[in-house]
């Protein structure tokens, strides 16, 4: 719990920063900034995120947490179960009016309800609902997909999904 909480409260404390100091930062750690990145800045805020939260210092600092920040936007191969809860949650928390946003809320909510057992499969079935509603949104706005979100979609069809 403590760790949720923490992954929930710093999930976006990069996200008010221009893009060019996200850049910036990413570019300080050596992190790879890829041409799909750049046209859809509004995810740089993640993987910055991490770096800024980690910049914190020890007391506050936790790799769970910093993993969880970083895969917000766009997910990784290795989600852990903390990353997935934190990526469904930015999708669908309660701020977000979008049509698809809202219903996506609802599916989430009852699927999670029906999970018994299997939360974790159930996460991974919310997370690929969502990368391929915002894959199609991306198609229809002209914008390339990302390919770390196509990682993504493929391990957690391979981990979940996939005998």
């Amino acid at each position: 719990p403590d760790l949720l909480s923490a992954a929930a409260i710093a999930h976006d404390i990069a996200k008010e920063l221009p893009t060019d100091a996200q850049i910036e930062i990413l570019t300080k750690y050596g992190f790879d900034i890829f041409p799909e990145d750049i046209a859809s800045p509004e995810i740089l805020h993640s993987f910055c995120g991490a770096f800024v939260f980690r910049e914190l210092g020890e007391r506050y600092y936790s790799p769970e947490v910093a993993r969880a920040i970083a895969d917000h936007t766009v997910g990784s191969e290795d989600m852990s179960v903390l990353s997935m809860i934190i990526f469904i949650s930015d999708y669908i928390e309660h701020t977000r009016k979008y049509p698809v946003c809202i219903a996506m809320r609802a599916e989430a909510l009852d699927l999670l309800k029906m999970a018994e057992g299997n939360f974790e499969k159930i996460l991974a079935a919310i997370c690929l609902k969502i990368i391929r509603l915002t894959e199609k949104h991306l198609i229809k706005s002209g914008k390339p997909v990302n390919s770390r979100m196509k990682k993504t979609e493929n391990s957690l069809l391979k981990k979940y999904f996939q005998n």
